[in-house]
């Protein structure tokens, strides 16, 4: 992943996440900066944020209100949540 000569990024690792492939799995109306806060943090589907606190996706860069809502209504309709 890295050069170890320059200690740099090897451009050819690929470091942002593939925001085609997470906009699959995530429902319209989720925009690309919470995407990208998502796999950031390591959720990479919808049924990975069952059970996840409100708290801490609100703490991530790129999470807005418009997008938790989104979430939690997609969530909502699998008969999951989000914990409070």
């Amino acid at each position: 992943m890295f050069d170890s000569a320059l200690d740099v990024p090897d451009p050819a690792t690929p470091v942002a996440p593939d925001i085609d492939r997470m906009r699959a799995t995530f429902p319209r109306g989720v925009g690309a900066p919470a995407l990208r806060a998502l796999a950031a943090a390591g959720f990479g589907d919808l049924d990975a944020l069952d059970g996840a606190s409100i708290a801490h996706l609100k703490s991530l860069h790129g999470m807005g209100p418009k997008a938790l809502s989104v979430l939690e209504h997609a969530l909502a309709a699998r008969g999951k949540a989000f914990r409070a």
